[in-house]
């Protein structure tokens, strides 16, 4: 009974994630092209608009839906669901709370984990190619082309993320937006300081002219400093953040040192209530500091 309503969530989940990942991004590129036409015209704040301010949530899972691939998604749906069977199957003499929190700890760790993975390998991405889109958008912009030409070029010539951005940048305009909310939507998805400041300089562009060639060549010369700061600042902080992972990784370690030498030890953890007890506090706490490690071994001045 148990296995039959697992496979019926997880189809359930599979067929949402389906659902979601076709029709989010029409539905949401109308819902944008119904809300620009009510606006104002001559509304062209550089600030966050007003929806991204109050609804948080939204924002939130529209950067998540940008990070994360679907399969990521039909991941941490598998797991949401096999954590808790898999516990209650591989050790039924644990309490049912014991097992769902750990089932919920171990669940957040590898969700956490996943994303801040994928923040990764975007953010090094995103740093790879954004100073080529700025030197292909001001040679555009040079060789006189409109800022909307720009985006359609960068479109059909970047590949990965940022070519996938442009590109719904590009059908955003098409669709009759305007550049400044289809710049900040895009800023919701790469909420990076840099592809702010390169929306600002084409939105201040847009509204009261200028050299945009020279402002985007000076915004892509200080973005490679900062870069190479970054990496500098990383390198010197590379002794921190092994200790840090040497002292997360030092209690699972210990526990499986202790397994191996004293077995019995170990029967008195998963048997005993009071063992329960301190076995669950231990996954708890080591997941939290593990968390509390990473965030106070990353320097936050400097990152995107």
């Amino acid at each position: 009974m148990i296995l039959v309503l697992t496979i019926f969530v997880l189809f359930v989940a599979i067929c949402l994630i389906k659902l979601n990942s076709k029709q989010a991004i029409v539905n949401k590129r109308l819902l944008l092209v119904s809300g620009g036409q009510r606006a104002i015209a001559a509304d062209i704040s550089i600030k966050k608009a007003n929806h991204q301010r109050t609804n948080k949530l939204h924002a939130l899972c529209m950067r998540i839906n940008a990070l994360l691939p679907v399969w990521d998604k039909y991941f941490i749906a598998l797991t949401a669901i096999g954590f808790p069977v898999s516990g209650h199957m591989l050790f039924p003499q644990f309490s049912m709370l014991h097992q769902l929190l750990a089932a919920s700890g171990l669940w957040f760790t590898c969700t956490c984990a996943l994303v801040m993975y994928r923040r990764k390998i975007q953010i090094e991405e995103f740093e790879q190619g954004i100073i080529n889109v700025l030197g292909l958008i001001s040679r555009a912009v040079a060789a006189g082309l409109s800022v909307p030409q720009a985006i359609e070029q960068v479109s059909e010539t970047q590949p990965g993320l940022l070519g996938r951005e442009f590109s719904y940048i590009r059908d955003n305009l098409a669709l009759g937006l305007s550049l400044r909310q289809s710049l900040d939507d895009a800023c919701v998805r790469l909420p990076y300081s840099s592809f702010r400041y390169f929306s600002v300089a084409l939105i201040l562009n847009q509204s009261n002219g200028g050299q945009l060639r020279d402002i985007l060549q000076s915004l892509s010369r200080t973005m490679h400093d900062n870069r190479a700061m970054r990496k500098k600042v990383k390198s010197l902080t590379s002794e921190p953040r092994m200790t840090a992972l040497f002292l997360s990784l030092l209690p699972i370690g210990l526990l499986a040192t202790i397994a191996v030498m004293e077995p019995t030890m170990i029967d008195r953890l998963i048997n005993t209530e009071s063992g329960q007890g301190v076995l669950t506090y231990a996954v708890c706490s080591i997941c939290l500091g593990t968390l509390i490690l990473n965030a106070l071994t990353r320097n936050k001045r400097f990152s995107s």
